[in-house]
């Protein structure tokens, strides 16, 4: 693979690798991984471990969407985003159910108090290993020059809102969007009116699934009029991010020269 022949390459992927899993140390073994990570993940969690899981799974979701559109034209970097990708997770997994696990059967904390303190050092410390991998992979599309690039012409517009690949035309996104909102109003009147016991944690899930295939599909229509796809996280603000939803909506598609 031509990204570990490089020295250069090879450094930032040890220090990665290496800071990554000693930050995992820290979190299991000794409860803290530093005033940084604590505090990013005290700020995504909001003093709510549901907030916090919520908030974990969007910035994995942009964070998959990100390393797909960076590499989208660049067959060389497929396995090693691949890797870094399993990688991320596996250590993400570790630090939000090993740990509190661990500390709830060996150290004897409270399942509350565990809950609530690894899944803010669990977003904190993903947060740290996303953008590690995103630098790494902008570094060596930076760095070499000779890649198999892939034409626009060879992204299909499948219309598929449930994948982030391809594109997707103006009105599946319409009808995308339409679903997206009918279902989510149906689901908050049945949960007001039966009340199960787990509502809250019901609905975060519920909302988490609607703002991820509403994700999906927003990423593929910017790849369909040729928008930048940094706009997502404009998108995914409330009320501004009308300024980028309403174009989605009713801008045509842009065909391939």
């Amino acid at each position: 693979m031509d990204f570990i022949k490089n020295k250069g390459n090879m450094l930032l992927l040890f220090l990665k690798v290496a800071f990554s899993i000693f930050i995992t140390y820290l979190i299991i073994f000794k409860g803290d991984a530093g005033f940084l990570i604590h505090n990013i993940g005290a700020f995504f969690v909001g003093g709510n471990y549901i907030i916090g899981l919520s908030s974990l799974a969007n910035i994995t979701i942009f964070y998959i969407l990100a390393l797909y559109n960076i590499t989208l034209n660049c067959k060389s970097l497929t396995k090693l985003k691949n890797n870094l990708l399993i990688f991320d997770f596996v250590l993400v997994l570790v630090n939000t159910v090993l740990a509190i696990y661990i500390a709830n059967n060996y150290y004897q904390m409270p399942i509350q108090d565990a809950v609530s303190k690894y899944i803010i050092l669990s977003v904190g410390a993903a947060v740290i290993y996303y953008l590690m991998t995103i630098f790494i992979i902008l570094f060596n599309l930076k760095m070499k020059q000779n890649y198999n690039v892939i034409s626009d012409t060879s992204i299909e517009t499948n219309n598929n809102p449930f994948s982030f690949t391809g594109k997707i035309g103006r009105y599946a996104y319409l009808i995308t969007k339409f679903v997206a909102l009918t279902f989510f109003l149906i689901t908050i009147l049945i949960l007001q009116n039966y009340q199960p016991e787990y509502t809250s944690v019901l609905l975060a899930l519920f909302i988490f699934i609607i703002f991820s295939i509403s994700l999906f599909a927003a990423s593929k229509r910017l790849r369909d009029i040729k928008w930048k796809q940094w706009l997502l996280l404009i998108w995914a603000i409330p009320l501004i991010g009308l300024s980028v939803g309403i174009p989605l909506l009713v801008i045509k598609s842009r065909q391939d020269a």
